[in-house]
């Protein structure tokens, strides 16, 4: 029996999406088979969602079949429910993800999604080459790295990237690393540049939420924001803000296809 699947992309963070699988597939081999760009759908990742009742059940696997927390992937299996499943669309309802249970909020048909709280946020100094020297470990559903820098377009994104998520100080597990250019910082607000190397990607991806959450914790310890707008490689923006003491935000998520899967090699 083919399998039906769903295609996202959220500003160039792409994903298939399965909806209520009505067979056991293992997850691991799925979550490979499909992300291989040449023999399978091809994507950063897998979503597989689960309706019981009114409770959604996310969870996410990374091209390599890991499994992680992706607030990408958790925005778009958000705007998959509220666009094709809700009959009557509801502006308010609930995601549990392997971060824990996150509230979706939908304003004036912009669907914005709560982000996990950082579990910790430390200061951290490792000795590289390339004098960065600005940096934090945060895991907000995930662990990264953030690093502050004065100019994001020449950064080796890929080989640099590799030298921190491999680093001996956050193994076994890696880090992902999000390197940051602030270009405006005043009255709470903030807008800055990001550019992202995922683990379990293994490589710079288009844009990263979690990524960019962890950057916003990162710049409200420092310099106390409360607002922010961030901007991915590819110029997408993401609109962050702290609400009931909770951080939101607000990304381009579009639905590009919808097929079957007909073979898992």
């Amino acid at each position: 029996m083919p399998i039906e699947f769903y295609k996202l992309t959220a500003a160039g963070n792409d994903f298939v999406l399965f909806y209520n699988l009505n067979k056991s597939y293992p997850e691991k081999k799925l979550a490979i088979s499909v992300s291989d760009r040449h023999y399978g759908v091809g994507c950063d990742g897998i979503l597989i969602l689960k309706r019981v009742k009114d409770d959604f059940y996310l969870k996410y696997l990374n091209s390599d079949g890991s499994d992680a927390f992706c607030g990408n992937g958790t925005r778009s299996a958000a705007f998959f429910i509220y666009r094709g499943i809700f009959k009557k669309k509801k502006n308010n309802f609930y995601l549990k993800t392997s971060a824990g249970k996150l509230e979706v909020r939908v304003i004036k048909e912009k669907i914005y999604i709560q982000m996990p709280e950082p579990s910790f946020i430390k200061e951290a100094f490792i000795k590289n080459k390339w004098n960065f020297s600005k940096m934090s470990y945060i895991k907000t559903g995930t662990y990264h790295l953030v690093i502050e820098t004065k100019d994001i377009s020449k950064i080796d994104v890929y080989n640099t990237g590799r030298f921190f998520r491999y680093h001996n100080k956050f193994m076994p597990e890696g880090v992902n690393v999000d390197f940051i250019k602030v270009d405006y910082i005043k009255n709470g607000r903030a807008l800055a540049h990001i550019r992202t190397y995922e683990k379990g990607v293994e490589n710079e991806t288009l844009s990263c939420s979690s990524g960019i959450a962890s950057s916003f914790y990162y710049l409200g310890e420092r310099y106390s924001i409360k607002k922010a707008v961030f901007v991915s490689k590819n110029n997408e923006k993401f609109y962050l803000e702290i609400k009931d003491n909770k951080l939101y935000l607000n990304g381009p998520v579009k639905l590009v296809f919808k097929g079957k899967l007909y073979e898992i090699y």
